[in-house]
């Protein structure tokens, strides 16, 4: 829980510090062809307002919460990782054309949603309330899934790229960890 809280706090802290249009500390795929490796990290820690950040840290605690009772040690690792991995991913697709290798982008909702999507694979028997039902969190995670791919494949090319790929991570990750444990 203690990496849980630190990565909220970081992500505050560095809000309150570098808000703004652009704030420093973004990633910009082109950048990071040219050497500047360190955008993929502190781009996690970016959100586009403080909406954004509400949401995302809201997101961040509850589904952290779970993820420390499903047996995580520490979500730190899974949450710089799916980052990374999303900027990596954003950033390859760049030098074919695909994202725009100049575009501004903010990595923390890839680290949310990497997150999001290890959270029911790790603990596949967890419900959501929806109304008179109350499907698995699996089914709701494959529906956030299929929208970003669906937003990607009709030609959003740059913040659903960073969502598909920090969810790509996470269930990865956490295919890892279950196949660990057996």
């Amino acid at each position: 829980m203690r990496g849980l809280l630190l990565l909220i706090a970081a992500n505050i802290l560095v809000f309150a510090v570098a808000s703004g249009p652009t704030p420093p500390w973004t990633m910009r795929a082109s950048e990071v062809l040219d050497g500047s490796v360190w955008q993929l990290w502190t781009s996690t820690f970016l959100h586009l307002d403080q909406s954004h950040l509400v949401k995302n840290m809201f997101t961040l605690l509850v589904f952290g919460v779970v993820a420390a009772r499903a047996g995580l040690r520490s979500i730190v690792p899974l949450y710089t990782a799916c980052g990374i991995v999303a900027g990596v991913v954003y950033t390859l697709l760049s030098t074919v054309g695909f994202t725009d290798p100049y575009a501004v982008c903010l990595g923390s909702s890839g680290c949310i949603l990497g997150l999001v999507a290890a959270v029911p694979l790790l603990r596949p028997d967890i419900r959501f309330w929806l109304g008179p039902v109350s499907p698995p969190l699996w089914a709701g995670t494959l529906a956030f899934a299929a929208w970003y791919a669906w937003s990607v494949w009709s030609g959003d090319r740059g913040s659903d790229v960073f969502h598909l790929a920090g969810m790509v991570a996470g269930a990865a990750i956490a295919t890892a960890v279950r196949l660990a444990k057996r």
